[in-house]
């Protein structure tokens, strides 16, 4: 059975030199988190990967990413700003985004056809997780189709010294599995706690162990099914006008629980994630990466290896 990662880059920017997040260089020769998450998971026995990415990119992309990754494994480009939209359905004129992660999601789902795991193209998951979602994905194979997984870290590995961040904290059962995610804002590490609406006048500590959900999700192709019945349902309840209303992945998810139509079992992983979200995020981020380098998780010319 083929292993299929579909990474979400449509958010990336066009041009790859300075300025933008997603591709800040942080490994020892221009690496950028990408070129992480596509060696860990083909290291982990991912061999097919979809990306989905906007058409004005294409060139760049391919160039950049596309390269590297088309000599580790099967290679498919989707376009978000192409992707399903209800028939009839005319896209506003004034609208400059599309319609979140459950359309780019769906983008791919003409060249999808087994079970799936989903990353964020500017996020560092780490090795194990990958390992994680790979034999999720096996299991996922051999159910039914209203089983999915999460891959789910510990609070106090997706934090940020530099800044506030939001996390969805994620409420389960007794046997592991999603119930619902709590949207909790404005977390910061202050005196060896995590505090959740830092400086709002709210405060509250919230536990560094919580799990949160970083949008590492493990489907069955079946979920396609439900993601174009739910778009339609969203795009209908939106005004004809719209210019910013989105449908998101942990969105989609939820409303799949309380349909009882989706089981989601969480996968606790130990990786500490990294992200860019303050400049000053990259310096630290470049120095874990060389900490990682070092130990030999990495080799030390990634784009070469």
């Amino acid at each position: 059975m083929k292993k299929t990662l579909l990474v979400l880059a449509a958010g990336m920017g066009s041009r790859y030199k300075g300025g933008i997040k997603q591709i800040a260089p942080v490994g020892p020769n221009g690496e950028i988190l990408l070129h992480y998450s596509i060696y860990d998971a083909v290291r982990a026995g991912f061999d097919k990967i979809v990306f989905i990415i906007k058409r004005d990119i294409e060139e760049d992309f391919k160039e950049k990413i596309g390269a590297f990754a088309e000599e580790k494994a099967e290679i498919h480009y989707c376009f978000q700003d192409e992707a399903y939209l209800p028939e009839g359905f005319v896209f506003p004129a004034e609208r400059i985004k599309m319609f979140g992660t459950v359309q780019a999601m769906l983008a791919g789902k003409d060249v999808i056809k087994e079970p799936f795991a989903i990353i964020n193209a500017d996020d560092f998951y780490g090795r194990s997780s990958f390992e994680l979602a790979a034999k999720a994905l096996d299991e996922l194979a051999a159910t039914d189709k209203g089983l999915s997984c999460m891959v789910g870290y510990k609070l106090s590995n997706t934090i940020s010294y530099n800044g506030t961040v939001n996390r969805g904290v994620c409420l389960q059962d007794d046997s592991g599995y999603l119930t619902g995610v709590e949207e909790t804002y404005d977390i910061f590490p202050s005196d060896g706690k995590l505090i959740a609406n830092f400086q709002k006048g709210n405060e509250k500590e919230v536990e560094g162990s919580s799990l949160v959900s970083m949008n590492f999700w493990e489907f069955k192709e079946t979920i396609f099914e439900d993601a174009i019945r739910l778009f339609d349902r969203f795009i209908d309840s939106i005004d004809k006008n719209d210019a910013k209303s989105e449908y998101v992945l942990p969105t989609m998810v939820d409303d799949l629980i309380k349909e009882n139509k989706l089981k989601v079992k969480v996968l606790p992983c130990d990786e500490v994630w990294h992200g860019i979200t303050y400049p000053t995020d990259r310096e630290e981020v470049a120095a874990s990466i060389a900490d990682l380098t070092e130990k030999g998780i990495y080799p030390s010319d990634l784009i070469n290896d």
